[in-house]
């Protein structure tokens, strides 16, 4: 897992962003053998006023779990 900070930009262009990102890594080829697949989970959301980064992290890995168990490629938004 890892983490991903976009200053000064909204919750749309973020997941656009996201959605790229899925895209592009589902599409790249990196074993010769096709069946086996590369794909990525984005758990999409934004610090809230008041809310710690603590807080932030866990509800933001939160949201990645909900992402994870819909299945591969997917963004998920809380």
């Amino acid at each position: 897992e890892f983490l991903l900070v976009l200053d000064d930009t909204d919750q749309k262009n973020a997941r656009i962003l996201a959605e790229r990102l899925c895209i592009a890594v589902d599409d790249l080829d990196v074993w010769a053998d096709a069946a086996t697949k590369l794909g990525i989970s984005i758990g999409l959301s934004q610090l809230q006023d008041g809310e710690s980064l603590g807080q932030w992290m866990e509800r933001t890995d939160d949201i990645l779990y909900h992402a994870k168990a819909q299945g591969r490629s997917r963004v998920a938004v809380r």
